[in-house]
């Protein structure tokens, strides 16, 4: 799981270790991150001394067997952590998530810290840059945990519809095109489980309403 501070992740991380079959691992390549960039932060010191501070050990703990008897491995991760010395193929070895909290709480939260944070503090960007890479090695869009920006109006997913595809006369003819050839190889078969002629359209719209119909009905002339 991917986070950036202030993001409500030790909250989630907390909710999957209650779970008997999940261990959990909190940000695994912190000691690496406080190594590299010396900054003071609380007991860098110490966590650098007793956590692992090499980079490529960690990835190859965190890729290897799931710890114990357990099914699940759960791992938060800060974005910013994610150094430019940091290799990224091992990402394709893990199912990477996106965990997104609403700007305007979260840098609200971010302050109280860190009085005037930058746009790299926030990890952002960092987050965008792997979410990037995490899509183009993997060929797939990860998934994002987003849902308080959903409600709040801050952002807005959309998925490809029926229209998407046939948004030109071209496209719709093809689309069409290839549909039918699909029908006349038998790859994909129609069960029609209603007919009604014209003239008897009104049972038709009867049937249907009270629930007598189901699967495909056709109208002939």
């Amino acid at each position: 799981m991917w986070c950036g501070p202030r993001n409500i992740s030790t909250a989630l991380m907390r909710a999957w270790g209650n779970r008997s079959d999940t261990f959990v691992v909190d940000e695994p390549l912190y000691a690496h991150y406080l190594r590299e960039t010396r900054l003071p932060h609380a007991m860098a010191d110490e966590i650098i001394e007793h956590y692992e501070a090499d980079w490529e050990k960690v990835a190859a703990w965190l890729t290897g067997p799931v710890p114990g008897e357990n099914s699940i491995f759960y791992q938060k991760q800060m974005c910013h952590h994610m150094l430019p010395g940091i290799g990224r193929d091992w990402l394709g070895q893990v199912t990477n998530c996106f965990l997104i909290r609403e700007p305007r709480e979260m840098l609200t939260s971010l302050m109280k810290k860190l009085p005037n944070p930058t746009l790299a503090d926030t990890a952002l960007p960092q987050q965008l840059g792997l979410f990037n890479h995490v899509r183009e090695l993997t060929g797939t869009v990860p998934p994002v945990m987003a849902a308080d920006l959903q409600h709040r109006g801050s952002l807005y997913f959309c998925r490809p519809t029926l229209v998407t595809y046939t948004a030109s006369r071209e496209d719709l003819v093809n689309s069409a095109t290839a549909v039918f050839s699909m029908i006349e190889k038998g790859g994909v078969k129609i069960e029609i489980n209603q007919r009604y002629s014209l003239s008897d359209v009104v049972q038709a719209h009867t049937d249907l309403e009270a629930g007598k119909t189901s699967g495909s009905t056709i109208i002939t002339p």
